[in-house]
This record gives structure tokens, C-alpha cells and sequence, in this order.
């Protein structure tokens, strides 16, 4: 059995060991975010010998142009990933283990969780709505939308299978579903 002599501050050993792997713990899985959204890939496209690797932090141009997906990045989308990547900081200063912003703040750990779940929703529809959708069109126009969609989910559903998540979006993912935890198993009531 583990003694607990108090020590000079009042608060026995262990009560402060603990608050310092809490600490530790929440330092680790802040940092396990920081890895993750921008070092590690959180998609990988795989066909054949060609790999390409997204970072969240450009979630927004594949939001933006999902073929994007199968056809890579370009200097196009860069503005987008430059101002998506301020806002990854910005939601990462927020979750910061020290930041002291007032009451509205105390839920801040939340927000890496929120971020990518927002983001993966997005994604998500952005890749299976319709392509093509026309209003006051023939019926022979409505059929022909209609075949052009179905080709487009059709093939939308071929290429999945070589779509796949990255280490990046499993590491930031249990990260900050650590964090949000955290920051709700603290504030909670009662």
C-alpha cells in the first residue's frame, strides 16, 4: 500500500502525483492533436503505385473540391490551406492545457473534437450529394440528370474503396476525444 505523508504544502503525496499525470496526460493528448492535424496524414487516396496524404489541416480544399481527393492539391487551394491552418492554431490555443479565457472558455479542450467532427460531416455530405441538379428542366433533361448522378454515386462509392483515414486522424481523434472528456468530467454538474 502506497503511503501518503503529507507534505509541507498541506495536500498529501499522491494528490499532487495525480494532478501531475493528469496534467501530463492532458499536455500529451494536446500535443497528440498537434501531431496529428499536422504532421501525420488524416486521408490517404491509394490507387495502385500512386499514394497521395492529406493533412487536416487541408480538410478545407477537399471540402471545397472533393475530386480533389483522387486529383491532389494545388497552388489553388493553398489561401484555403493557409487560412484553414490558422484556425487549427486558433482551436488549438483555445484547448491549450494553461489558456485562461473566462467562463466562456472552460469547454475550450472541446473544441479540437468539435472542429473534426464539423469537418468530417462536411466532407462526408460534400462527397455524396448530387452533382447536377437543374430546376424547370424537360423530363428528357430530368432523365438525364438523374443517370449522370447515379454514374457519379456509383463511382463515388468505386472510389472510397481507396480512400481511407490516416494515422493523423486516429491519433488526433482519441486525443481529443480525451480532451473533451476532460473538459466535461470536470464541469459537470453536481
Amino acid at each position: 500500500m502506497e503511503h501518503s505523508a503529507p507534505s509541507p504544502f498541506g495536500q498529501n503525496r499522491t494528490a499532487v502525483h495525480s494532478r501531475r499525470s493528469f496534467n501530463g496526460m492532458f499536455v500529451a493528448a494536446w500535443a497528440g492533436i498537434l501531431v496529428g492535424w499536422f504532421a501525420l496524414n488524416t486521408l490517404t487516396t491509394r490507387i495502385g503505385a500512386m499514394k497521395m496524404g492529406f493533412h487536416f489541416y487541408e480538410v478545407a480544399a477537399l471540402v471545397q473540391d472533393p475530386t480533389r481527393l483522387l486529383t491532389g492539391l494545388n497552388t489553388e487551394s493553398t489561401l484555403l490551406t493557409v487560412a484553414f491552418s490558422l484556425v487549427c492554431l486558433l482551436t488549438l490555443a483555445v484547448a491549450a492545457p494553461n489558456f485562461r479565457g473566462g467562463r466562456i472558455f472552460r469547454y475550450g479542450p472541446c473544441a479540437p473534437l468539435v472542429l473534426m467532427l464539423v469537418c468530417a460531416t462536411i466532407l462526408n455530405h460534400k462527397t455524396n450529394e448530387n452533382s447536377v441538379a437543374v430546376q424547370n428542366a424537360s423530363e428528357f433533361t430530368h432523365t438525364l440528370i438523374n443517370i449522370a448522378n447515379l454514374t457519379v454515386r456509383k463511382s463515388s462509392q468505386i472510389m472510397a474503396r481507396y480512400i481511407s483515414i490516416g494515422a493523423g486522424a486516429w491519433l488526433s481523434g482519441i486525443a481529443a476525444s480525451y480532451l473533451a472528456y476532460t473538459a466535461l468530467r470536470r464541469h459537470e454538474p453536481g
